[in-house]
C-alpha cells in the first residue's frame, strides 16, 4: 500500500476530486455541472447530462431503465437488485457490493454483505484482504457521502474502488455501496454519478410508503362504507344478507357466506345473492364444517393454503374439491376475544393477497359487535322473553346478586378474624452472613497480576499460594542493585589502593545504600507470592479476568474467611428496630434456597444507625442457633424475620398505613 496521492494502495485526494466529494461548495465547479447537481435531484435522468459526449450503448440502456427501477412497486430486495444492475454500466464499474451495518459501532461493527452483483466476483475476497484501507474507505463514506481508494490485487493489477454512502430513511443503518471500476472508466465521473443516485433508495422507500398508505385508506374506506350500511339495518338477517352481496361486489368473490357460532357449532346465516337455501344440503353441511375449522384453530383458513400459515386445511380442502371451488378463505369474527362468527369467501380465478386479507381482517373485527348486536335482536319472542327474565331475576335471586351477599358475609368475617384473632408479628429485613475470622490479603507494591491460583468458594490451606505478581521488573531491580553494589565497591577498592580516604569512604557508602535497595526488592520478591495465613475459604476476589492488570500497594486482593465462627448480620430499618430485644428468636432464608428456613436468636443490637440506601438501619447481631451447614459461605445474604410478640392481625395489615398517616397529618 502506498501514500495518499492516488498510488497503489492509497487514497485518491486530486483536487477536483477533493472539491467534488469534500466541499459543501460547487461555486469552483463548471455552471453546466452546478445545473446537472440541481437538476439531479428532482430527476435522476439529469445523469445523462454527465456523460461524455460519446455516450456508450450500456451507459444510454441503463439511463433508460433507471426511471423503471423507481417506479418498481415490488419489495426491497426486489429494488436493491434491479438498482445495481443498472448501477454497474451507469458508473462504468465492473461489479459492486452493497453493505450495512449499524450506526455508532464504529470499525468495530462488522459490515453485513447485502447484494453482490455480479454474484461471483472478486471484489468482496479484496475487501477483506485490504481490511484497514477498507475501514478508511468505509469511514470517508460514512463521513463525507463519497469516497475513494485504489487496491492491489492478488494477481498485482491495481483495481480502482469508489465507495458511497446510499440514503433509505432507516436512521439506525448505514448502507454503503463500494464499486470496482473498469479499467479505462473515469474514478471522479463515477464518484459523481453515485452521490446523484445516492438518494434514489429513500425515494423508493417513501414510494413503497406512499404505495402502503393508499392501500390502507382504501380499506379504511371500504371498511367504513360496510358500517354505515349495516348500521342503517335492524334485523340481523337483512344485515347479513347486504354484508355477503356487498362484499361479494366488492371483492370479486363468486360466493360469500356468514356463519355464526351457535350451541359450539357455526351455522350458515347468509350467502351471497341466495335467498333461501336449504340447510340440509351437502354443500351446507360441507361450509359449516370448513367455518368450524376456522373456528376451531382461531384463525384465517385458506386453501390453497394461506402463505406462512400451519393451520389445518383439510375440511376446506374437501368442500373445495367435492365443489370446484379454486380459491377459498375463512375468516372469523371477534369479540371480546371469542369468535362469534365466521365469513367465508370463494373466487374460480384469483387468490387473496394479503393486503386483500388484511382489509378483510379489519372490516370483520369492525362489524362484528354491529351483528352480534342485530342478532340479539332477531330472536323469537320466546328467547327474547326468557333473556329479560333473567335479567330482571338476576337483580335479586342471581349470580351477581348472590356473589354480593356472599362477598358481605365474607367480609364480616375477614372484619371479625382482623379484629380479634392473633398471629405472630414477624419483623423481616434482609441479612448477611458474615465471619468472625477474615484474613484481607493486599498488594505488597505496585506491579501486575502474573498467575491466579484459586476461585472464589475454594477452600485452602495456610501457606498455600494464592496468587503471583509479575517479578520481572523487579528481577532487573535486582540486576540493576547488585551491578551498582559492585560498581562501588570496585571504587572505593580503587579509592583505598590511591590511598583517597574520602573517596573510599563516599563510595562504601553508595555501595551500602545499592545493598539497601537491593535488600527491598528482594523483600517485595519475597512477597511476590500471596499465600493463605489460615485454612479456610476464599469469599473475596475473582481476578481470573484481570491477569496481567495493574495493582496498587494496599489495594485488598483476596479475603479468606473460616466457616466455623459464623454469624448473622441484619440490617434492621430504623421503623422496626424498637421491636427487637436481645433474646428473641427468628428465621433467616437465604436467596439461594428459599425453600429452607434456619433458626436464630438475637444476640446484639448496635445503639447507633448506620446510612443505607434504604435509610436509617440498625445492625442487628444474630447467633446460628443450629451450627452452620457446609454449603454456606461469608457473604451469603438473604431475609431474615425476627418474632416480635402475638398481635392481632387488624393491627398487622394496617400498622405501616397509621404510623404514616400519624407522622403525615401530626401538627
Amino acid at each position: 500500500m502506498t501514500g495518499a496521492n492516488g498510488r497503489a494502495g492509497g487514497i485518491y485526494h486530486g483536487s477536483f476530486s477533493r472539491q467534488l466529494i469534500y466541499d459543501k461548495s460547487y461555486a469552483s465547479l463548471p455552471e453546466w455541472l452546478n445545473q446537472l447537481l440541481l437538476r439531479a435531484h428532482f430527476s435522476p435522468s439529469a445523469l445523462m447530462f454527465a456523460a461524455q459526449e460519446k455516450h456508450r450503448p450500456a451507459l444510454r440502456q441503463a439511463l433508460g431503465q433507471l426511471d423503471t427501477v423507481r417506479a418498481l412497486q415490488g419489495d426491497p430486495g426486489q429494488f436493491w437488485r434491479a438498482f445495481m444492475e443498472v448501477l454497474l454500466p451507469l458508473i462504468g464499474a465492473e461489479e459492486a457490493v452493497l453493505l450495512s451495518r449499524e450506526i455508532g459501532g464504529g470499525d468495530a461493527e462488522p459490515w453485513r454483505e447485502l447484494l453482490h452483483s455480479p454474484a461471483a466476483g472478486v471484489l468482496l475476497p479484496l475487501l477483506k484482504q485490504e481490511h484497514e484501507e477498507f475501514n478508511r474507505l468505509g469511514r470517508e463514506a460514512e463521513q463525507h457521502g463519497s469516497s475513494l481508494a485504489s487496491l492491489t490485487e492478488d494477481s498485482g493489477a491495481t483495481a480502482v474502488v469508489v465507495a458511497a454512502r446510499f440514503l433509505t430513511g432507516d436512521a439506525a443503518r448505514i448502507t454503503l455501496a463500494v464499486c470496482k471500476l473498469e479499467p479505462n472508466a473515469s474514478a471522479q465521473d463515477a464518484i459523481t454519478r453515485l452521490r446523484l443516485l445516492a438518494h434514489q433508495p429513500l425515494v423508493f422507500e417513501l414510494q413503497r410508503s406512499l404505495t402502503n398508505a393508499r392501500h390502507d385508506m382504501a380499506r379504511f374506506a371500504t371498511t367504513l362504507d360496510l358500517l354505515v350500511l349495516l348500521n342503517a339495518q335492524t334485523r340481523f338477517a337483512a344485515a347479513a344478507m347486504l354484508l355477503c352481496n356487498e362484499l361479494a361486489t366488492r371483492c370479486r368473490a363468486e360466493r360469500v357466506s356468514l356463519g355464526w357460532v351457535e350451541t359450539d357449532r357455526v351455522l350458515l346465516q347468509a350467502v351471497s345473492h341466495t335467498e333461501k337455501f336449504e340447510k340440509k344440503m351437502a354443500i351446507v353441511r360441507d361450509l359449516e364444517l370448513a367455518m368450524d375449522e376456522a373456528v376451531d384453530q382461531d384463525e384465517e383458513v385458506g386453501w390453497p393454503p394461506l402463505p406462512e400459515s400451519t393451520a389445518v386445511t383439510r375440511d376446506h380442502e374437501a368442500f373445495a374439491r367435492n365443489n370446484g371451488v379454486q380459491h377459498l378463505v375463512s375468516i372469523p369474527l371477534r369479540l371480546d376475544g371469542f369468535v362469534v362468527g365466521v365469513l367465508t369467501l370463494e373466487r374460480a380465478s384469483d387468490g387473496f393477497p394479503l393486503e386483500e386479507l388484511q382489509g378483510l381482517r379489519l372490516l370483520c373485527d369492525q362489524i362484528a359487535r354491529r351483528l352480534q348486536e342485530l342478532k340479539a335482536r332477531s330472536r323469537w319472542i320466546g328467547a327474547r322473553l326468557a333473556i329479560a327474565l333473567r335479567e330482571k331475576a338476576s337483580g335479586l335471586l342471581g349470580v351477581e346478586n348472590t356473589w354480593a351477599k356472599l362477598g358481605t358475609l365474607a367480609a364480616v368475617l375477614a372484619l371479625g378474624v382482623l379484629l380479634f384473632a392473633k398471629a405472630e408479628y414477624r419483623v423481616e429485613a434482609p441479612f448477611l452472613l458474615n465471619s468472625d475470622l477474615v484474613a484481607q490479603l493486599p498488594a505488597p507494591f505496585d506491579g501486575y497480576i502474573d498467575e491466579v491460583l484459586f476461585r472464589v468458594g475454594d477452600p485452602v490451606k495456610a501457606g498455600q499460594p494464592l496468587l503471583a505478581l509479575d517479578t520481572r521488573d523487579l528481577l532487573l531491580q535486582e540486576a540493576a542493585a547488585i551491578a551498582e553494589q559492585q560498581r562501588f565497591l570496585g571504587e572505593a577498592q580503587k579509592a583505598e589502593s590511591d590511598d583517597s580516604v574520602a573517596d573510599m569512604r563516599i563510595a562504601l557508602a553508595a555501595a551500602e545504600e545499592a545493598k539497601a535497595r537491593l535488600d527491598i526488592v528482594r523483600h517485595r520478591l519475597s512477597q511476590a507470592k500471596l499465600a493463605a495465613t489460615f485454612d479456610g475459604f476464599v469469599v473475596e476476589g475473582d481476578l481470573r479476568e484481570r491477569v496481567a492488570s495493574p495493582v496498587k500497594q494496599g489495594d485488598v486482593l483476596i479475603k479468606v474467611a473460616k466457616l466455623e465462627q459464623m454469624y448473622v448480620e441484619v440490617a434492621m430499618p430504623e421503623r422496626d428496630v424498637h421491636e427487637l430485644r436481645t433474646g428473641q428468636t427468628g428465621e433467616i432464608a437465604f436467596a439461594s434456597r428459599p425453600q429452607q428456613t434456619f433458626p436464630i436468636e438475637v444476640a446484639q443490637v448496635e445503639p447507633s444507625a448506620e446510612i443505607r440506601d434504604q435509610g436509617n438501619v440498625f445492625i442487628v447481631r444474630c447467633r446460628l442457633r443450629e451450627g452452620h451447614q457446609p454449603w454456606w459461605r461469608p457473604g451469603m445474604s438473604g431475609v431474615a424475620k425476627v418474632n416480635a410478640g402475638r398481635r392481632t392481625l387488624f393491627w398487622i395489615v394496617t400498622h405501616r398505613t397509621t404510623d404514616f398517616l400519624r407522622l403525615y397529618f401530626w401538627w
